[in-house]
């Protein structure tokens, strides 16, 4: 906690397409891939100074993703 935090916001989104192959040799492929993506927000203030920092992450590999950021593993 760091009471200089005035605001802070999360925005999380997941989605999943199926991507469909085929081929004129009869091979026939479906596939699920997932989408997440995470967005996170602070506003700090010291007096009059006032400064905003977000991060932004999205992965199309799977929920491993944001395990990490909760364990705060997320490189740049």
């Amino acid at each position: 906690f760091n009471p200089q935090i005035q605001s802070s916001n999360v925005i999380y989104t997941d989605r999943f397409s199926t991507i469909y192959f085929a081929n004129s040799e009869g091979s026939y492929i479906e596939q699920e891939r997932p989408f997440l993506s995470a967005r996170f927000t602070a506003i700090a203030r010291e007096g009059d100074n006032v400064q905003m920092a977000s991060e932004s992450v999205g992965s199309t590999k799977g929920f491993g993703v944001m395990e990490r950021i909760s364990k705060g593993r997320i490189q740049a």
